[in-house]
């Protein structure tokens, strides 16, 4: 309106008479949809109750105990690792990490309510909606349809604005078949649900005869629809009220007015709240560290919470004075908490949504192993049922230095010293002493710290939580970088990497696997003066915490600057021996289907004549125990156990791959090469006596690089 008009004004002007007819029509609109809404709510429930027991074969449907993040649905993902449901991101396309519900029940709960589901793809609203009080509360269930923010505490119909409500017609499959109207996108609950938002976005707040009419009709054509709502008393009751709507000597009071008012800034209310939602969001993503950064960040945000009430308070004030300012008002304030929240809060939510990628990704592709060395495709034991605890020791920072190593027992010890973070650490060991196993489990721990599965927490857990991104680089895989940074962008691709690898940069942790199996490339012919030639280049300037694993002899040749090096560590295989057999015997009776007693294994390796070094490394270990398992450890010599152990190689090969050009061709050779003769430390199995010709050639390449100058 051009001019300012008093109440009494205003509700004499018919555009405005008729955005308040408007209104009202939805509130009666509401009323005789909430009672039938609760009844047909509690009747979906109750079906989709009954159709989990009988699935289950339950006695009961009881459970509280589920977790959203980490539910896995009754459904499987297809051989495309898409949902066969057709839902976008479904809990079953990334299965690591997912947990079945205990009690049968919510999973199959879950795919109830997407099979439920009108649209297409079907795309439930879990945001508005509590696992826990599925088995309990219909509207728990319920607002999985209601495809829009701000319905998370509401518990029945009234509670529920009309544009919920009808949101439940147009995507519940079971609502629709309780009405005889056909969701169409054209039809009058659509229609309606649309023209609330006109009507409460309004700028204006004026309304043509035409317009007010034809809303008003269609929410009469709601009520009236043809199968059930029509015989409903409540139903009946809001139409009467609908059609003296139309009379045009209707009275519109200024209580009529006052209701629409409210109505309208209850609208206003839940916009701004959606929006403060969201940054409470942003504030739970990011860790306070106490720093002077995180510290500003949070008093940004909480001067943007003042100043959204101060103008929420300021647009009420208003509200009597002109309708055009309240729509100017709002708009330039929703503007600035828009503007403000884009900044604060939607980077974060990014970056937290990262972080659940990394974590599902790693769950799924890393964390998951092979008890067979030989069989490394077999990836289908989770590394904590097989990883045991390393013998690991500090090394001292002065070489010649006997004084007694220190034993590392957490991964305080492993990052920290004094209190104080260690940011550039070195993995040291030999082949096979577990190395690559290490930064495994290592992952593994910060995914759990970092899901929201609720397990009892170890301590070395805890500690993972202080790293909010974990980047894994396995070197040998990154022959074509020669920075670090540039390795995490050829991997981790994404959006907010820039900004995490800028600013956030003490809140990663890097593990390089495999600097023995690294070179530098021939382009880096210039390093920085501080850091030591030869290894992976890092921004001086960035806070970010590394761990670099390598064989002694790469380590050795380098000659780290101390600048470089805060801590060494020894890997010298693992701590717990037995441990380590039992994990690996019960996981091959799982594998193969049999049921071998550790306590047989127990007795033959007590007489192998290996050093005590030797036993503990787990590669070593792994291999006996396949030996053993294949029944093999016959004899306890090193000699017979290197031969049983290279036969075991050979025909684990042959199985894999018996047409193998590659495994022919050498056999040949081998037959050919009647000149060759096995040494007679090593036993001529058959396996052996086959493959002669690569035993000879790679024992002569050994050979020659351990003892030549």
């Amino acid at each position: 309106m051009a001019q300012q008009l008093a109440h009494s004004q205003q509700l004499k002007y018919p555009k405005y008479r008729n955005w308040v007819k408007a209104g009202l029509g939805l509130k009666y609109l509401k009323e005789g949809l909430e009672t039938f809404s609760d009844d047909v709510i509690d009747q979906q429930h109750t079906d989709i109750i009954n159709v989990v027991q009988k699935k289950h074969n339950l006695p009961m449907v009881n459970c509280g105990q589920c977790n959203l993040r980490n539910l896995q649905p009754d459904h499987v993902r297809n051989n495309n690792k898409q949902c066969p449901l057709g839902q976008n991101n479904c809990n079953c396309m990334f299965p690591g990490g997912k947990i079945t519900c205990p009690n049968n029940v919510c999973g199959a709960i879950y795919d109830e309510i997407i099979i439920n589901h009108a649209s297409n793809p079907p795309a439930p609203n879990w945001k508005n909606t509590d696992v826990q009080n599925w088995c309990t509360d219909a509207w728990a269930v319920a607002k999985c349809y209601i495809n829009a923010p701000g319905y998370t505490t509401k518990r029945n119909a009234k509670e529920i604005d009309c544009t919920g409500l009808l949101r439940l017609y147009i995507n519940s499959k079971y609502l629709q078949r309780k009405i005889q109207c056909k969701i169409t996108g054209q039809d009058v609950f659509t229609k309606t649900r649309s023209a609330r938002n006109i009507i409460y976005h309004s700028n204006s707040m004026e309304m043509e005869d035409i317009e007010v009419d034809e809303y008003i009709d269609n929410m009469i054509a709601v009520l009236e629809d043809g199968k059930e709502l029509i015989n409903r008393q409540e139903s009946q009751d809001a139409v009467i009220k609908l059609k003296e709507l139309k009379n045009s000597s209707i009275v519109i009071s200024t209580q009529d007015e006052a209701v629409v008012i409210k109505e309208a800034f209850t609208e206003i209310d839940q916009m701004i709240n959606d929006l403060k939602e969201t940054i409470q969001e942003g504030d739970e993503t990011v860790t306070q560290k106490g720093n002077a950064a995180l510290q500003a960040v949070q008093k940004t945000r909480e001067q943007l919470e003042n100043r959204a009430k101060e103008i929420l308070d300021n647009i009420k004030k208003v509200a009597s004075d002109s309708k055009h300012d309240i729509e100017m008002e709002l708009k330039k304030a929703l503007h600035q908490i828009k503007t403000a929240v884009n900044v604060n809060a939607t980077s974060a939510e990014k970056a937290k949504d990262f972080q659940r990628s990394l974590v599902e990704m790693y769950l799924e592709y890393v964390v998951k192993v092979s008890p067979v060395l030989l069989h490394p495709e077999r990836t289908d034991t989770v590394i904590s049922q097989l990883y045991v605890d390393p013998y690991l020791e500090i090394e001292p920072r002065e070489k010649g230095n006997t004084q007694e190593k220190t034993r590392v027992s957490s991964y305080t010890e492993v990052f920290e010293k004094d209190g104080k973070p260690l940011k550039l650490i070195y993995l040291i060991g030999e082949a096979g002493s577990g190395k690559s196993t290490f930064c495994i489990d290592m992952i593994h721990k910060w995914c759990l710290a970092h899901s929201e599965q609720r397990t009892q927490e170890s301590e070395n857990v805890q500690f993972m939580k202080k790293f909010k991104y974990l980047f894994y680089i396995y070197l040998r895989h990154n022959m074509d970088a020669d920075r670090i940074e540039t390795m995490i962008r050829n991997h981790y691709e994404n959006d907010v990497l820039e900004p995490i690898l800028t600013k956030e940069s003490g809140d990663c942790l890097i593990l390089l696997d495999g600097l023995d199996e690294w070179t530098a490339t021939e382009q880096q012919r210039t390093v920085s003066q501080f850091q030591t030639k030869g290894l992976p280049i890092r921004d001086l300037r960035k806070k970010y915490t590394v761990i670099t694993t390598s064989r002694p002899w790469k380590f050795e040749s380098l000659s780290i600057k101390s600048t470089e090096n805060n801590q060494t560590l020894r890997l010298r295989g693992v701590f717990d021996v037995d441990e380590m057999a039992r994990k690996t015997v019960n996981e091959l009776n799982e594998m193969f289907r049999m049921s071998k007693n550790k306590a047989d294994f127990d007795k033959d390796f007590s007489k192998c004549s290996f050093e005590d070094d030797m036993k503990r490394m787990p590669m070593v270990i792994q291999q006996l125990v396949c030996l053993w398992f294949d029944g093999k450890l016959k004899q306890f010599g090193k000699s017979e156990i290197y031969s049983n152990m290279i036969s075991l190689y050979f025909e684990w090969a042959d199985r894999r791959n018996p047409d193998d050009h590659v495994l022919k061709n050498l056999k040949e050779k081998s037959i050919l090469s009647r000149d060759v003769i096995l040494p007679n430390q090593c036993i001529r199995t058959e396996l052996c006596e086959e493959h002669k010709y690569v035993i000879h050639h790679v024992g002569r390449l050994a050979y020659k690089t351990l003892f030549s100058e």
